[in-house]
């Protein structure tokens, strides 16, 4: 990780991306979302360039922990709207992004 960036800010900026991105149903219609998995190459390309130190590092493997960690969260988010009832909205976000 690049050493001038605040590793608090950008903590909670990395929170914030993946919330975002499995909630966004709630203020978009699923049907105008971009397939899931062309959104996360996206973003780790996105995250890359503002993360990745000028000497290079190991992106890759920087990609594929934050996709795993995004699945994760994604997956939990999923349960909590199917466990809370918003089975429809569930299935409607499930459907696009797969």
């Amino acid at each position: 990780m690049r050493q001038d960036l605040d590793l608090e800010i950008t903590a909670h900026l990395l929170g914030v991306l993946p919330y975002g991105q499995v909630t966004i149903a709630e203020f978009q219609s699923p049907d105008r979302f971009s397939p899931f998995p062309v959104v996360m190459e996206a973003l780790a390309t996105l995250l890359n360039r503002w993360l990745l130190p000028e000497d290079g590092g190991n992106s890759e493997a920087g990609k594929q922990i934050f996709c795993q960690i995004f699945a994760a969260a994604k997956e939990r988010l999923l349960e909590m709207r199917r466990s809370s009832g918003q089975a429809e909205d569930v299935q409607k976000g499930e459907e696009k992004w797969n």
